[in-house]
């Protein structure tokens, strides 16, 4: 097992799609702030030229916004600064990278030197465990270095909540990964899996919750919220559900790569 997963951190390491992803995805959380800013002095040179007070007031809130200090806890708690694109990236680099083996037909190779296919799986979903945790620090670091230079860094008190829920986020990435796992190699489904990460990258699924909670909610009577629950929603959300991030990444992972696993041997080498 540990040299399977030497393996595939290998080919890690040597792709070019992955080191791709690290460099897109620094520059777009460090020019973000930036361009906040430069978007809140805009803002108020267009509304000093007019003669409307409410709108001068709204926009010196946002300059007034961007003068302050950003607390580093909110760093920890959003690494790709709230935006889906970053997930994107994430996911769909995922998917490519665990259909690699099979689209290129090197699998039988591996498979042939180890007791079982489906252990191949093991060393590959924590390869990408780890390719998710060096992106969001990526992200972490590329707005952090924005921020410092656009406003400035608070340090404060919430920092150990937000390295908590930086885990937390980590731990509902490595979950929806094993579902693309099933679809990539289980399923042997490149394009399967690269629709679904587009899916879970963008929070699509919400189209879908959205007509259930309101199901629910006439069915029991009560307002059921299943957004707060679901594991792609609460990427982007900040001050996320604990115990629900916690049971959802783990049994993602779970399940999945039991289906996974089961799958894999089940079928045939190509």
């Amino acid at each position: 097992m540990v040299d399977l997963f030497k393996m595939e951190l290998f080919k890690l390491r040597k792709s070019k799609v992955f080191w791709g992803c690290c460099i897109a995805i620094f520059v777009i959380c460090f020019a973000l702030p930036l361009l906040g800013k430069a978007f809140a002095s805009i803002l108020m040179s267009i509304v000093q030229n007019g003669n409307d007070p409410e709108m001068l007031a709204n926009a010196q809130k946002v300059v007034d916004e961007y003068n302050k200090p950003f607390l580093f806890s909110y760093l920890l708690k959003a690494p790709f600064g709230g935006l889906s694109i970053s997930f994107i990236l994430v996911f769909i680099s995922a998917a490519v990278f665990m259909h690699m083996d099979i689209g290129n037909g090197y699998i039988k190779n591996i498979a042939g030197q180890i007791p079982s296919r489906g252990h191949s799986c093991y060393g590959k979903f924590a390869a990408v465990c780890v390719q998710a945790l060096v992106y969001m620090l990526f992200g972490f670091v590329g707005g952090l270095a924005g921020q410092l230079i656009a406003r400035g860094v608070e340090f404060d008190s919430e920092i150990g909540s937000g390295i908590g829920e930086f885990l937390l986020k980590w731990l509902l990435v490595c979950g929806l990964d094993a579902i693309l796992l099933f679809f990539t190699t289980g399923l042997g489904n490149k394009v399967l899996g690269i629709v679904m990460a587009a899916i879970l990258g963008t929070g699509t699924l919400n189209l879908i919750y959205l007509p259930l909670n309101y199901g629910l909610g006439m069915l029991f009577h009560s307002d059921i919220n299943i957004t707060e629950y679901a594991p792609d929603q609460m990427l982007n959300a900040v001050n996320i559900n604990i115990p629900a991030a916690l049971i959802g990444g783990a049994a993602l992972i779970v399940v999945f790569m039991f289906l996974t696993v089961k799958l894999l041997n089940k079928k045939d080498v190509k």
